[in-house]
């Protein structure tokens, strides 16, 4: 919010709003892990659920595509899968780590 400057609305007034946009489903609010809500916009139902790699070194988050991933149908025996999370570290950070500054 600090970035919008004089621009900034209020905070419960703009996560009010995201939430009207979830629940008409123009976008999708996932928690991945680390207690922080984070919003994204829905393109295609088609493309909706789709899974996501969390950078645990840096931070960032990486929308994969949902092809990426094959999963067994699991519906019998657990329900209906509504999110697949991968946490692991980038290769910049990996890289970082190693004390490989090339990049």
């Amino acid at each position: 919010m600090e970035q919008l400057g004089s621009l900034a609305h209020d905070q419960s007034t703009v996560f009010r709003n995201l939430n009207d946009m979830v629940r008409v489903g123009l976008a999708s609010r996932n928690e991945l892990g680390d207690h922080t809500w984070r919003f994204e916009l829905v393109r295609s139902p088609e493309t909706h659920h789709h899974p996501h790699f969390v950078r645990e070194v840096c931070g960032s988050v990486l929308c994969l595509p949902a092809a990426s991933i094959s999963l067994m149908d699991t519906s019998a025996s657990f329900g209906e899968v509504t999110q697949i999370l991968l946490k692991g570290e980038c290769t910049d950070c990996e890289k970082q780590r190693n004390g490989d500054h090339s990049s």
